[in-house]
């Protein structure tokens, strides 16, 4: 590799050692406690084979998996969705504009007010269950694709950087997440303007340029970047106690004060990596971007009458959707179908800087990724470094003393965490990081297509993705800009 072709990247696997012969801590729960009915089924005097089938049962069902996730993890899945679709009393038609109103659970515990912040009026999230602040920007970046290797490196570096101004002791920031909203484009308005006004044109003439359309308009996409940054209660009230000035302010008026000064030197350092802040949404742009998620139509370019928001009362002020849906395998919210993905694993293989590129350049209809960044204080990722070492040490001696061969996977796992303790060693920042990928189309069978395809471009790269099954709504709220989610790889709303 010649060095104009750039770094490569590894992501990083999750370490999937467990804590016993490769089983997780709820996996070997399970395993025991069929032994442990074993143990009763022989002192109740019962055949040995008969007692073994309770350990054969609970071994299957710990080390069972269904569409990419244990199926112990169905279990509360499963029970939470059967509790929520027993609650038919949950919904009215009122609008909700972000303060009163009734709304969806997901956005049960959010309230959005303006508020003066950087160089004007910008709107704060206000999370009242999980106790945090937030406040989004909209950016806009330079054509990544289109820079030299050497380009994309650096600038990949300084975004870094920006990210791990986050990481220090004492931060009262919990998590930064990246949002990329993409629509396929579609022209059929401007095809009825050139068939309607341009009759008095040649006919051939017309078509020719309706071709065009055509042949231009199947590759147009647009993008919208936003950065949502969240500060905590409880890290605020932490570093409030000895920050200078801080003293006989309200929690509320230390919170702004701690968002608006983490979300200007966020700003100021996305500026040296190429991203320019375009504006700090107030409240009318979160609704702009809740609605345009809500019922991506007239963002497609469709037909201004195949949306369904402007004929709804309160469209103009309302944050949340009219009228909800939710199936096991999808969402709906005023008409437009959602299906949610979690990204499980990241590509096993070196990566160039730009390895996202044929990902999210050409959508089929309309998508939303979200990356969710939690910074990781130094010291506990320097405890956490010893526990993963521990764990995968203690496994190699367990297997290898059971004469089970040590597999290349725990290898790598400790290779991965002994490099990452080296960076921790030179100065370098951890975060932790997942993501959550939201597809939409305007009916099913739109949205299967439009998913088959992100499945097929996602497989394409070395994703392996895990189906929102069970938690549409969730993760559909999880992939906007609201500050919601943690960063874990399943979702904790």
């Amino acid at each position: 590799m010649s060095a104009d072709d750039g770094a490569l990247y590894y992501l990083g696997q999750n370490d999937k050692s467990g804590v016993l012969l490769g089983l997780t801590m709820k996996q070997t729960i399970i395993v025991g406690l069929g032994m442990f009915a074993m143990v009763l089924m022989r002192l109740a005097g019962i055949g040995f084979f008969l007692t073994v089938v309770p350990v054969m049962l609970a071994t299957g069902f710990a080390k069972a998996r269904y569409q990419g996730r244990w199926v112990s993890d169905w279990i509360p899945v499963l029970l939470r969705w059967a509790r929520r679709r027993s609650n038919t009393h949950w919904w009215t038609d009122a609008p909700w504009d972000g303060v009163d109103g009734e709304c969806p659970r997901v956005f049960k515990s959010l309230t959005v007010k303006d508020e003066l912040l950087g160089t004007g009026t910008a709107a704060v999230i206000w999370d009242n269950v999980n106790r945090t602040a937030a406040a989004v920007i909209e950016v806009h970046g330079r054509d990544f694709e289109l820079l030299e290797a050497r380009e994309q490196d650096s600038l990949l570096a300084d975004f870094g950087r920006a990210i791990g101004v986050f990481v220090q002791e004492g931060t009262p920031v919990v998590r930064a997440s990246w949002h990329e909203v993409a629509f396929r484009q579609s022209l059929d308005s401007h095809r009825r303007f050139v068939r309607d006004v341009g009759r008095q044109v040649d006919g051939a003439h017309r078509r020719a340029y309706l071709a065009l359309v055509d042949e231009v308009g199947a590759s147009t996409t647009r993008h919208s970047v936003y950065l949502t940054v969240v500060v905590g209660q409880a890290q605020v009230e932490k570093g409030g106690r000895v920050a200078f000035g801080a003293r006989g302010r309200s929690s509320e008026e230390r919170m702004i004060a701690a968002l608006d000064k983490s979300l200007s030197v966020f700003a100021r350092r996305l500026a040296d990596s190429g991203i320019e802040v375009t504006r700090w949404l107030d409240a009318d742009g979160i609704r702009q971007v809740l609605t345009e998620a809500i019922d991506p139509s007239t963002a497609l370019g469709l037909a201004p009458q195949a949306g369904r928001l402007s004929d709804r009362i309160g469209a103009s002020t309302r944050m949340g959707p009219m009228e909800l849906d939710e199936s096991f395998n999808w969402m709906c919210t005023d008409g437009t179908y959602h299906r949610s993905y979690r990204i499980t694993e990241w590509p096993r293989t070196a990566q160039h800087g730009d390895w996202l590129v044929r990902l999210l350049a050409r959508p089929e209809s309309a998508r939303t990724m979200a990356v969710v960044f939690e910074p990781v204080n130094p010291v506990k990722s320097q405890r956490q470094v010893e526990r993963a070492l521990a764990k995968l040490d203690a496994d190699t001696t367990v297997r290898s003393e059971s004469g089970k061969r040590v597999t290349y996977a725990a290898q790598r796992a400790r290779e991965d965490v002994l490099q990452r303790e080296e960076e921790l060693v030179s100065g370098f920042g951890e975060v932790r990081y997942w993501s959550v990928v939201t597809v939409s189309a305007t009916s099913v069978v739109g949205l299967v297509s439009a998913c088959e395809e992100w499945e097929a471009s996602a497989g394409s790269v070395g994703l392996v993705l895990s189906p929102c099954d069970g938690e549409h709504e969730l993760a559909w709220g999880a992939s906007l800009p609201l500050s919601l989610g943690a960063a874990s790889p399943t979702l904790q709303l």
